[in-house]
């Protein structure tokens, strides 16, 4: 139920309003008339015959006048009109009263009529009550109720009875507030506009309330805080080609819509902000609003990028002027690519600057961590690794990944495993990495995440044999890591059989060293190694260093 500013309707206002719902109704399209108004609808139309000047004067004229041949047209304004049983001449006399004094047959003929529709008028007071309240709520509709289909309806109720146009639900929200919140371009359109403009014509909000666009509800919210979706801005433009204008150059800045409403298009937003620049807006730093940061430490880009798909229409626009308000650092100054939510602007802005693909952001991430969806992470895979395939990242996916409190959290890779399933994450690295042969991603799994060693060998096979930077084979990164005999080890070492009886490259040590010296490597890999090749431990070891790692690895089985 709402709270109506407007006490109440007139008869002449409601019928009119009901004979308006019923061409609705009968000639336009099929409309939801509120329960239990039916027959007041006949009533009331009826009483759109009887409403003649001169009936409130006959209803109360003295008791002389009264006539028997008057009982049909008595009769028919009672039936319809009964509103006048409750209305007083100058003396304070109902109808009843005037008719009282007549002669017996005048009163037997009227005096029941009368009392009898007295009676009943209380009854259809209320069905007109319920009649309005079921208006009033119809006007106040919240979010997924409004549809474009109500059109009709609602300029039928703002053309007979503008006053709902004054009402307001329980949280103070008008009409206009009730249609903002729904977040359908199309029923913003068709209705903001229309509220706004009748609104403004009968003084919804006073004289500075502009229609009731800039009256506050309960929570403090006007009708442009709820006009935040991608296609606001068309009718904020509607609005401010009114005559007289309903949103105006200075609301820009006085209600932070440069902040809240980032649906601008490209031209429009550019043309505000070179404007903003001329008239100084920000300060000399602040490039005409663009940078300046709110009381929550956000600037425009910051809500420009993250909030539309579309924002690099709008920098390349910005980037376009004399002096240009978009600048290529920013990208990476403002974490712009890690922001950013769609493979369009991912392009814009990779395409400007193809380093900022290893920018980390003010948390420690790489943009691959933050990808929207998974055609961001594929084309962030594939331009990162076609701009710089030895990065020991792999284009940011096996790079560590930070919370916002800059705490590590784990690798790339298994985030975007737990985001979007293991196997589509690993079909996209299977499809992108594939054509680059000669990228170690094994020595790469090893050393950031063992426990994908699996998918990297299945969907790799020829990494088993590839050498890294260091001309180290997987092997010898295995081992040094620690890994535990596993069949993943197992394969790893049966694919470099051949060259357990080498020297690693980096490191000097046979296998069976490498392993001994690293603490988490387990006995049985050791004892399988030098099984393998038991020659070599009589060729120019390191007893020294040798001794070093058993004693450690006695250390450690000691306290297990």
């Amino acid at each position: 139920m709402t709270t109506s500013t407007t006490t109440k309707l007139s008869i002449e206002k409601i019928s009119l309003l009901l004979q308006g719902l019923l061409d609705v109704k009968n000639d336009v399209v099929e409309q939801d008339l509120p329960e239990d108004v039916e027959e007041l609808v006949d009533n009331l139309l009826k009483a759109q015959e009887a409403f003649v000047d001169g009936i409130d004067d006959f209803m109360h004229r003295p008791a002389e006048c009264w006539d028997v041949d008057d009982q049909d047209t008595v009769t028919t304004i009672v039936t319809t009109c009964p509103e006048f049983l409750h209305t007083k001449d100058d003396e304070g006399n109902l109808p009843i009263n005037c008719v009282a004094a007549e002669v017996h047959e005048v009163n037997m003929m009227y005096l029941p009529l009368l009392a009898k529709v007295g009676y009943e008028v209380d009854n259809l007071l209320k069905a007109q009550e319920a009649f309005v309240s079921g208006i009033d709520d119809f006007m106040h509709r919240h979010y997924g109720q409004w549809d474009v289909d109500d059109e009709y309806t609602i300029e039928t109720i703002l053309t007979s009875c503008p006053e709902f146009l004054h009402t307001k639900d329980d949280n103070g929200n008008l009409p206009i507030h009730c249609a903002a919140e729904e977040a359908c371009h199309k029923v913003n359109m068709m209705y903001l506009p229309l509220l706004a403009k009748v609104g403004y014509e009968h003084g919804v909000g006073g004289e500075d309330g502009r229609g009731g666009l800039l009256v506050k509800n309960n929570d403090g919210c006007t009708v442009l805080d709820y006009c935040n979706n991608s296609s606001s801005h068309k009718v904020m433009k509607v609005l401010m080609e009114m005559d007289p204008p309903l949103f105006k150059k200075e609301d820009i800045s006085k209600y932070d819509i440069l902040h809240e409403h980032m649906g601008l298009e490209a031209d429009v937003f550019a043309i505000a902000g070179e404007s903003w620049f001329e008239h100084g807006v920000g300060g000399e730093d602040g490039r005409g609003g663009l940078l300046v940061e709110n009381d929550d430490g956000e600037t425009v880009l910051d809500y420009c990028i993250c909030r539309d798909s579309f924002s690099h229409e709008v920098m390349k626009a910005l980037m376009e002027m004399d002096p240009p308000l978009f600048k290529k650092e920013d990208i990476s100054k403002y974490d712009i690519l890690h922001e950013s939510n769609g493979v369009e602007a991912l392009k814009f802005y990779t395409d400007m600057d193809p380093s900022c693909l290893f920018q980390k952001s003010r948390h420690g991430n790489y943009p691959i961590k933050c990808a929207y969806n998974i055609d961001c992470a594929r084309y962030l895979l594939k331009k990162a690794l076609k701009y710089n395939p030895q990065h020991q990242s792999i284009g940011g996916l096996l790079s560590p990944y930070y919370n916002f409190r800059g705490v590590e959290e784990g690798v790339v890779l298994e985030s975007l495993i737990r985001r979007i399933g293991q196997e589509r994450t690993w079909n996209m690295v299977e499809k992108e990495v594939s054509p680059y042969k000669d990228i170690p991603i094994l020595h790469r799994v090893i050393e950031c995440v063992p426990e994908q060693i699996n998918q990297t060998i299945n969907r790799f096979p020829h990494s088993l044999f590839l050498r890294d930077e260091n001309n180290r084979l997987p092997i010898y990164t295995a081992l040094e890591r620690g890994l535990k005999w596993s069949n993943d080890l197992v394969a790893i070492m049966s694919a470099n059989m051949s060259y357990l009886n080498q020297k690693d490259p980096v490191t000097g040590y046979y296998p069976f060293a490498l392993a001994a010296e690293e603490p988490r490597c387990d006995l049985r890999t050791i004892y399988y190694l030098l099984r393998m090749h038991p020659g070599l431990i009589e060729s120019g070891i390191d007893y020294d260093k040798l001794a070093v790692a058993r004693d450690s690895k006695r250390r450690k089985i000691d306290q297990s």
